[in-house]
């Protein structure tokens, strides 16, 4: 599917004008103003909110409609995220760190045809090398900032010898740190990974079900690794094991979603958002993936049995405030049409045009960038809208979100967001 209605290339172009200028004097999502240097130089920088996202970003726009000044734009951002990472070393996590970084200078060097140059990315695999030296976890395991984003980079590395080494220790350490249960796998998040508010209600730890910070984004992992030559059979089993735990979480069917953000034992669990980083959306982008990866096609139908049921969900239920990626509009219009693109069931199909109108229908003239702010309310201030370039929460996403919509340009982007699904071979024509 590539049209849904008139507009949205001209939209694109409205979210690029302000971007253009590497500086982004003024632009910084005003969450960060106030955070320590350390913080705020890593957002500035960073594939989550900052240069790299939105070098990304005019990366494919350059690639659908060819302007040079694209082109430039693409390199001009990457080149001041790797300046910034320079200047002020950050952590290695993929959306907040020089991990993503990496991942988008490198993805960006073979998106735009630059092979022929110097690798931008190389001293970061020999940085996740030492990182992964010892057989100590140090941190969490997701996909934001833990051991699921670093394999990230690594996938998106591969066939590099180094990064399937890296990816082999990666792998390694999901399947030892693995708990089983009586339903399958599953990973802990350990209390000290926790946000305070998720620590005040889980203060021993909890099992997550949010594709960015739980176990989805580890199937999704494991699944990829399997999908690209990973032939050991553990990798298979974790991902069917990990697979039924998912989804034998699944809520009573008074409940407004399928799935909780996350289970707390001993606790009663509550229904989730419907988006990428929690919600059943994410949980049924990770198990279709796991399905094609082992073959599993009742795995397959269950995934996209789940995407439907969400994506029939009335829109005052949904949680859906705005339109970026992780938790709004356009991140649900995405998956939607990914997953119709793997499944071929018009059903979706329908669910991401609707969603793409309700992406367009979120503008409001004299906010954010090209209309589009990103709800973010916080005690300290008034009004609870923000200006956001970025590409996880802002501009820059929904901007990539809407390309993907009517760009005959694959949109590998995604494979940061651990949404792309292998297509089967008939659709490939229709989409």
């Amino acid at each position: 599917m590539h049209r849904v209605g008139k507009g949205p290339r001209e939209i694109v172009d409205e979210i690029a004008g302000p971007l253009s200028d590497p500086v982004l004097e003024g632009f910084v999502d005003s969450d960060w103003a106030a955070a320590p240097p350390q913080v705020r130089h890593s957002r500035r920088a960073s594939l989550a909110g900052g240069h790299a996202g939105i070098a990304v970003f005019f990366g494919y726009v350059y690639r659908d409609g060819g302007r040079v000044e694209d082109l430039r734009s693409a390199r001009a951002h990457i080149q001041q995220a790797i300046e910034i990472v320079a200047r002020y070393p950050t952590m290695g996590g993929l959306w907040d760190g020089v991990l993503g970084i990496a991942w988008a200078a490198s993805h960006l060097h073979a998106a735009l045809g630059e092979q022929d140059t110097e690798d931008p990315a190389a001293a970061a695999d020999d940085l996740l090398a030492e990182m992964l030296g010892g057989k100590a976890v140090i941190g969490s395991y997701d996909l934001v900032g833990g051991l699921v984003g670093w394999g990230t980079y690594c996938l998106e590395r591969l066939p590099r010898p180094r990064a399937r080494v890296n990816l082999e220790r990666i792998v390694d350490a999901l399947l030892r740190i693995a708990e089983v249960k009586d339903e399958g796998i599953t990973w802990h998040t350990k209390p000290e990974w926790l946000p305070a508010f998720q620590l005040e209600n889980a203060p021993t730890g909890m099992y997550n079900l949010g594709l960015a910070h739980g176990a989805p984004g580890a199937i999704a992992l494991l699944a990829a690794a399997r999908s690209a030559g990973f032939a050991d059979a553990r990798v298979a089993s974790a991902v069917e094991k990990a697979s039924r735990w998912v989804l034998a979480q699944e809520l009573p069917s008074n409940e407004a979603a399928r799935f909780p953000s996350w289970v707390v034992p001993g606790t009663a669990p509550k229904s989730s958002r419907c988006a990428w980083c929690y919600g059943d959306p994410g949980v049924a982008v990770a198990v279709l993936r796991a399905a094609r990866a082992v073959g599993d096609a009742g795995l397959a139908a269950k995934a996209v049995a789940v995407a439907v049921d969400a994506a029939n969900r009335p829109f005052p239920r949904t949680g859906v405030v705005d339109a970026g990626i992780c938790h709004g509009a356009a991140g649900l219009a995405h998956i939607y049409n990914r997953m119709y693109q793997a499944s071929g069931d018009n059903r979706l199909r329908e669910a991401a045009c609707s969603w793409y109108e309700r992406t367009l229908d979120l503008r409001r003239p004299g906010r954010g960038i090209a209309g589009f702010g990103s709800y973010k309310p916080h005690p300290s201030r008034p009004d609870p809208w923000v200006t956001d370039p970025g590409l996880l929460t802002g501009a820059a996403g929904i901007g990539l979100a809407l390309l993907a919509a009517i760009s005959t340009v694959e949109p590998d982007w995604d494979r940061a967001l651990m949404t792309t699904v292998p297509v089967m071979p008939a659709m490939r024509a229709e989409s």
